[in-house]
């Protein structure tokens, strides 16, 4: 993943913490301390929009590319 820091199109992740699970929760727990979107998400934006109406090919071509792009580097 280090070679993707840096890249504008993935969300720069700055500490992560791991949380034994204690009296107080059953459970372990992952933390993950993220850059923050103001925008939302990519997910936020397809299912805001696809329960209106679909989104439009435009869209979902660019949304594509972007995500390729990524992965190329």
């Amino acid at each position: 993943m280090e070679y993707l820091s840096g890249h504008r199109n993935v969300i720069q992740i700055n500490e992560a913490y791991f949380l034994r699970a204690s009296k107080e929760r059953s459970d372990h727990e992952i933390w993950i301390s993220m850059e923050y979107c103001s925008s939302g998400s990519l997910g936020d934006l397809f299912f805001t929009e696809t329960e209106q109406e679909p989104l439009p090919e435009s869209w979902i071509a660019y949304m594509c590319r972007e995500i390729l792009l990524v992965r190329l580097i």
